[in-house]
């Protein structure tokens, strides 16, 4: 695989989306990927230029081949989640989510993309749970604190979530964190 190489098919594509080209985009990507089989990126591109041109199956056959190529990449699972969601396939778009949260353990962000999940769906109390949760097992970290603080805000639970702002910069008052919350 030569990364250069692969860039210059995304760029081509990007170009040719850019000047309202989508076939001659999805061409390049094509080439790119006859060129490149192994380049999850190109599959990834080549799905996200489908479900813009509303082509919902044809985008879940470039990701399961990128997945089938990388099951480890965690990017790929945002993409999946993202076409499930598109697509109504709410329990398929959770796995996606959790596969994540899997693949990327000690990382705040996929907690925090499964909680906006579950709150999208009328869900709070499950995304609650799942940032409590996230929270609980890495209390050092301070960006799953604001997470969870920025889900109880946004959900216009004011009082847990200004008492975590409070904690934080209690703990912290001149640094950097302190003066952010």
């Amino acid at each position: 695989l030569d990364p250069g190489k692969m860039k210059v098919y995304l760029m081509q594509s990007v170009i040719e989306a850019r000047n309202k080209k989508p076939e001659a985009a999805a061409a390049a990507l094509e080439e790119g990927i006859k060129a490149n089989p192994k380049a999850t990126a190109l599959y990834v591109a080549r799905a996200r230029l489908a479900e813009e041109l509303k082509q919902l199956d044809q985008a879940e056959v470039f990701l399961k081949k990128a997945e089938e190529i990388s099951p480890e990449e965690p990017g790929l699972q945002d993409a999946l989640a993202r076409l499930y969601i598109m697509k109504n396939e709410w329990d398929k778009a959770e796995k996606a989510l959790r596969r994540r949260m899997a693949l990327q353990p000690d990382k705040d962000e996929p907690a925090a993309a499964l909680a906006r999940f579950f709150a999208a769906r009328g869900n709070f109390e499950d995304g609650l749970k799942v940032l409590k949760d996230f929270s609980d097992k890495h209390p050092d970290n301070v960006q799953a604190k604001f997470s969870l603080a920025n889900f109880y805000l946004a959900h216009r639970k004011f009082g847990p979530g200004e008492r975590l702002l409070q904690s934080i910069a209690a703990q912290d008052p001149t640094g950097p964190n302190g003066l952010r919350a």
